[in-house]
């Protein structure tokens, strides 16, 4: 091996410096023991992304030996800045575990075991073990450990100490719309008056660079006038007012089309597009740039489906936030040219720019997008109700009790709209969602048309769904599943249905013989899931496990002919006593004794026993239903 990385690093190497990162001419820019490596000249990456891989956080003995690890392990390779970022992150805890940045003592038995023991004790997650793995397998690959570690090692399993991967959030329905109905309010109050919003922000800027006192804010800013006619509108040095109102326009834009935020913050007014048309209606698009999975970073065109509302949004954003466009493409222009200069100028055409320019320093485009969310719904009051606790708990199973009543969510970020867009859509086929957008006076069919039409549109826009998003809807069908199934074999004390009757028949035999036992695990509606081996769909009177089934039901009488259906108690609640009394009301504004209805009455009278039968077996309450038909010949006056 090269004497410039035999370990541990101590003395210096005295041989000419390693360079680490170079400029667009080929310069070096960093070396290896630089405390910082500059990425500019070699590297792109998503909007808001920082070129750099700073060691200056981690200790002065190890600091070394990670840097030249580091280097050897990427060179060579084309790899993204958040690459580079993870395999320092792994070194780093390695280093902590072994009190050393001498690799080679992972190839001792005793110092394995005792570096495994102090991992095991961190308690770590799934991702932090996949991680370290990563980790030592790097070192193993560039010669300076002789120990390979397989990723699926039952040893490795054990560091995780049991804990299951935690899922981003699906946020419960009322608590999504509360929070979306808050956003879109700002959003559409607020976009008449966006340049004026800029135009004031601006003046504040200019008073305050001219003004010398150091109470400005509290004596001069507060007299600075504008139009924007709302008391709620202020103006000071840290543009909070503005702020929330970015944040608005920042959850309108990802609750509404599911983007990652590197994307959100690559778009603009320009990134909205109706171009296109499927069956003669526009086709609301967000064009934007997605870096995920792409080669060593490299942000490359991508387009989604949204919604119009999206529109007014980014035109919000970018519009008021043109005092910072102005003053940060005045600072930067006045630098002599650099790859780091040139990319903020380029990030300048973002709509989502850091408002606060006092408080700016290496990024123009916003940050700590999650802090900003958790504030605006704990202003806006988006707390839980013991409904939205029970809702919490089914749709985010590996945080169940993570939320209380009366709290805020256990968390807020960008991913957890993105995982609540995928579950929003499957849970309710949109139908709640359109109600949603009606009420918010904005119609757009198109979106529906996409979702249950998407192949044949896909076709036609030569449009795709992003892979993770598109797993990220499956995950969450077969959660949905999971948990439909898991409550009708499990936990639902009555069931009809000719399907229905069969499973609490083979319950009860099967904890008659284990008492105490789940009839059927997760585990194992998970599985039979994935085999397509079982399958639950939904429909206008019960649950449908019939998986070649290709009809809807959507007749009471269904529950006496169909040998899959199943019905529970919560179903027939919600659909079945509804219909009860709207069949009673239309037998008897027909049940007039004309003899050509009698056909009809008699068919209506069958839905309502059918129906009556389910309530009975399910214990409901009901008044029985004892009309008969009136008849009259034929001739015969009324």
């Amino acid at each position: 091996m090269n004497a410039l990385y035999s370990f541990p690093l101590r003395p210096y190497p005295t041989r000419a410096r390693t360079v680490a990162t170079t400029h667009l001419n080929g310069m070096p820019c960093s070396y290896v023991e630089d405390p910082s490596w500059d990425y500019h000249g070699m590297l792109d990456a998503k909007v808001g992304a920082v070129l750099e891989v700073s060691f200056k956080h981690i200790n002065e003995a190890d600091r070394l030996g990670i840097q030249f690890a580091t280097h050897l392990i990427i060179r060579g390779k084309q790899v993204g800045i958040s690459s580079i970022t993870n395999t320092r992150n792994a070194l780093q805890i390695i280093a902590e575990l072994l009190g050393s940045t001498d690799w080679k003592q992972i190839d001792q038995e005793t110092r394995y075991t005792e570096f495994q023991k102090a991992f095991k004790a961190r308690k770590p997650s799934q991702t932090t073990v996949d991680r370290i793995v990563a980790g030592l397998r790097d070192l193993w690959r560039v010669g300076l450990i002789t120990r390979y570690v397989q990723p699926g090692d039952k040893l490795i399993k054990k560091w995780v100490a049991g804990k299951r991967r935690e899922q981003h959030i699906a946020l419960p329905e009322r608590m999504a719309c509360k929070l979306f109905a808050a956003a879109i309010e700002i959003v559409e109050r607020y976009h008449p008056h966006r340049h004026v919003i800029s135009a004031a922000y601006d003046a504040y800027l200019h008073a305050k660079s001219t003004y010398k006192g150091k109470a400005f804010a509290r004596d001069v800013g507060n007299d600075i006038s504008h139009d924007v006619p709302f008391d709620d509108f202020y103006l000071e040095a840290k543009a909070l007012c503005a702020s929330e109102i970015q944040t608005a326009c920042w959850l309108v834009l990802i609750g509404f089309s599911g983007v990652r935020e590197a994307e959100g913050k690559s778009m603009n007014p320009a990134s909205y597009d109706e171009s296109r048309c499927y069956k003669g209606r526009a086709v609301p698009l967000l064009h934007g740039l997605i870096s995920k999975n792409q080669r060593a970073g490299k942000p490359m065109a991508e387009s989604w489906v949204t919604h119009p509302i999206a529109k007014l949004a980014l035109e919000l954003a970018y519009d008021s936030s043109e005092f910072a466009r102005k003053h940060y493409r005045t600072k930067l222009e006045a630098l002599p040219p650099s790859p780091r200069r040139n990319r903020q100028l380029t990030q300048l055409s973002s709509a989502f720019l850091v408002l606060s320019t006092c408080l700016q320093e290496k990024q123009v485009v916003m940050g700590n997008t999650q802090a900003k969310l958790r504030k605006f719904a704990k202003k806006y009051g988006v707390r839980a109700l013991a409904d939205d606790v029970v809702e919490f708990d089914a749709l985010n199973p590996t945080r169940k009790g993570q939320l209380k009543a009366g709290a805020l969510l256990p968390k807020l970020s960008n991913h957890d709209f993105r995982r609540s867009y995928a579950c929003f859509l499957i849970r309710n086929r949109l139908g709640n969602l359109m109600s949603l957008r009606a009420q918010y006076k904005h119609d757009n069919l198109m979106m529906t048309n996409w979702y249950q039409n998407g192949t044949s549109m896909a076709a036609v826009l030569d449009l795709k769904m992003d892979a993770e998003l598109q797993q990220m809807i499956q995950e969450a069908n077969l959660a949905i599943h999971e948990n439909t199934l898991f409550h009708i074999f499990n936990e639902s004390e009555t069931l009809t249905g000719f399907e229905g009757r069969r499973i609490i028949a083979e319950r009860e035999k099967y904890q008659a013989q284990y008492p105490g036992q789940i009839y059927m695990s997760r585990e194992d509606i998970r599985a039979m899931l994935r085999t397509n081996s079982i399958s639950v769909v939904e429909h206008p009177t019960g649950y449908c496990f019939n998986p070649e089934c290709d009809r809807i039901c959507a007749s009471d009488k269904s529950t006496e002919t169909c040998k899959h259906e199943v019905l529970t108690p919560e179903k027939v609640l919600e659909t079945k006593l509804p219909r009860h009394q709207r069949w009673i009301r239309k037998f008897r504004a027909l049940n007039s004794g004309r003899y050509y209805m009698a056909a009809i009455l008699t068919d209506i009278l069958t839905e309502i026993k059918a129906i009556e039968k389910t309530l009975s077996e399910h214990n409901i309450p009901f008044e029985p239903f004892v009309d008969k038909v009136k008849t009259a010949r034929v001739g015969e006056a009324l």
